[in-house]
């Protein structure tokens, strides 16, 4: 159990009344149990989180959707990860920049919708929009130029042309006016 899961008791207080109880298992009121258990299963649910944590970076809503479909209640799920914030051991905005670098390695994508999956994501607008221009600021401003070629060279390689070759450039996110010089200067 951690203290800062307690609402009622002090860990202490807890302690000292089963210490002093003569008999197993101290007596407590049904509100005294209930923050007990609460403070146990965001606890159980902390453990999960930094589990889940350790093998790849997270945002803070995949991670509370993950847990609350192990099972752990929604209460539980939210102070955990309130927790884990305030260690910064999950960081929303670290993991927008992570998943935009990875992202953007193996896929051809423009700004729109690099910005468009990161908020399917449950990421803030404001911390998707700046994760979003730190990339795409890089290079002296041409990444996302640099990344409409390679999906350019994509669509080429899998045969499209004329409208399917736009079509297939604006789904991929980058503007009209960049898609239309690319295909032209193909």
């Amino acid at each position: 159990m951690r203290s800062s899961y307690l609402q009622n008791l002090k860990i202490d207080e807890i302690f000292s009344r089963v210490s002093e109880s003569k008999f197993p298992g101290a007596e407590f009121s049904a509100e005294e149990s209930a923050d007990i258990l609460r403070s146990a299963f965001a606890l159980s649910a902390e453990k999960k989180a930094l589990d889940l944590l350790g093998r790849c970076e997270q945002n803070r809503f995949g991670l509370g959707q993950k847990l609350v479909q192990r099972g752990f209640s929604r209460d539980s799920v939210q102070l955990a990860l309130d927790r884990l914030e305030s260690k910064n051991y999950l960081n929303d905005s670290r993991f927008a920049k992570i998943w935009v670098r990875s992202h953007c390695a193996t896929k051809f994508h423009g700004k729109s919708r690099v910005l468009s999956e990161l908020l399917q994501r449950g990421i803030g607008r404001q911390t998707a929009l700046e994760a979003v221009e730190e990339y795409f600021s890089g290079e002296d401003g041409k990444v996302e130029e640099n990344l409409c070629r390679k999906a350019l060279e994509k669509a080429v390689r899998q045969n499209k042309s004329g409208e399917k070759l736009l079509k297939f450039l604006l789904d991929s996110g980058f503007p009209y006016k960049m898609v239309q010089r690319m295909a032209k200067n193909r």
